[in-house]
C-alpha cells in the first residue's frame, strides 16, 4: 500500500517539476489547412462520380434514340412558345391541254407545262423544270414522235408527254372501244346514256399505273435514264378516248416521283379541276409563248 503512494507522490512531483511546453507557432493552423485539404479533395471526387454517372446515363439514352431513329424534342426558351403547324402546301394549280379533249390536271408547284396544237399528233406536256421547244420542233414531229420541249433532262428531271392514241364512238350497249395498240378495254364500265353523262360530267380517268418501257428515242436524246409508260380509256361527250401518258425520267428524288404520282392521279377530261387552295386557272402556253410555271 504504500509503495502504491509513493509511486502517486513521484509521478506528481515530476509532472511539477517538468514544464509544459506550448504547441510551435502555426502548427494548428496548418493541421487545420491539412484537414480543410482532405475534406475538399473528398467532396470533389464524389461530385466528379455523380457527374460521370449522369453523363453516362444521357449518352446511353442519345444512342437508343439514334439506333431507333427518334430524337428528343428541343425545349424552347422560357417565355416561347413552339411555332404553329404551317398549313400544308398546296397540291397544284389546274392546268388544261384543249387539244386532247380538254383534259386537264394539277401541275405541282414549280412545274411547268407547254402543248403544240400545230404539230400532227397532239402533244401535251409536264415537267419539272422549265420547257423552251427548239424553232425546229414546233409545228412537226419526226417519224410521229414527240418532240420534247427541252433541250436536255436535268439531274433529277422528270418529262410527261400526254397523247390521244384512241377514240371511238361509244354506243349503249357495248362494254369498251375496241383496244387500240393491243391495249385492253376498260372492263365493267356502265355505258348507258345516264351512265355516260354522269361519267361525262365526272370526266375522271381511273387510277394510271406507269410500268417500265423500252427507251425511245426522244427520251434518250434528251439524256433520260429511265421510261415509264400507261393509258387509261374514258368517255369524254359520247366518244370513247385512249390517251397515253409517257414519263422520261433522270434520277428523279421521292419529292419528284411523290409529284409525279399527284399529278397523274388529277388527270381529268372535260371541265378544268378546280384551283386548289386558290389557285387560278390556267391554259397550257400556245405556240410561240412561254411555258406556264407555277
Amino acid at each position: 500500500m504504500a509503495d502504491a503512494d509513493d509511486e502517486r507522490e513521484l509521478r506528481l512531483l515530476l509532472e511539477r517539476a517538468v514544464p509544459r511546453l506550448p504547441a510551435p507557432d502555426g502548427r494548428m493552423r496548418r493541421i487545420r489547412d491539412r484537414v480543410e485539404r482532405r475534406r475538399r479533395v473528398r467532396a470533389g471526387a464524389a461530385a466528379l462520380g455523380i457527374a460521370a454517372a449522369t453523363v453516362a446515363v444521357a449518352a446511353t439514352g442519345q444512342v437508343a434514340g439514334l439506333r431507333w431513329g427518334q430524337l428528343p424534342e428541343p425545349v424552347p426558351p422560357t417565355g416561347q412558345h413552339p411555332p404553329a403547324a404551317t398549313a400544308a402546301s398546296p397540291a397544284g394549280k389546274p392546268v388544261r391541254y384543249p387539244d386532247l379533249y380538254g383534259m386537264s390536271l394539277l401541275l405541282p408547284p414549280g412545274w411547268t407545262s407547254w402543248s403544240d396544237p400545230r404539230s400532227p399528233e397532239s402533244y401535251g406536256f409536264a415537267a419539272n423544270q422549265p420547257m423552251k421547244p427548239p424553232v425546229r420542233c414546233l409545228g412537226s414531229t419526226a417519224g410521229g414522235d414527240a418532240c420534247p420541249p427541252l433541250t436536255a433532262l436535268e439531274d433529277g428531271g422528270v418529262l410527261v408527254t400526254f397523247q390521244v392514241v384512241g377514240k371511238e364512238p361509244a354506243a349503249s350497249d357495248d362494254t369498251g372501244p375496241t383496244p387500240f395498240d393491243g391495249t385492253a378495254p376498260t372492263v365493267g364500265v356502265d355505258t348507258t346514256p345516264e351512265a355516260e353523262s354522269e361519267a361525262e360530267s365526272e370526266a375522271t380517268v381511273p387510277p394510271l399505273t406507269l410500268g417500265a418501257a423500252p427507251m425511245e428515242p426522244p427520251c434518250r436524246d434528251i439524256g433520260g435514264l429511265e421510261q415509264r409508260e400507261g393509258r387509261r380509256t374514258t368517255v369524254v361527250d359520247g366518244t370513247w378516248v385512249t390517251v397515253a401518258v409517257s414519263v422520261c425520267l433522270r434520277e428523279p428524288s421521292d419529292q419528284a416521283l411523290r409529284e409525279l404520282a399527284t399529278l397523274v392521279d388529277s388527270i381529268r377530261f372535260g371541265p378544268a379541276p378546280a384551283p386548289s387552295h386558290g389557285a387560278d386557272s390556267t391554259l397550257a402556253p400556245p405556240p410561240g409563248a412561254a411555258p406556264t410555271t407555277d
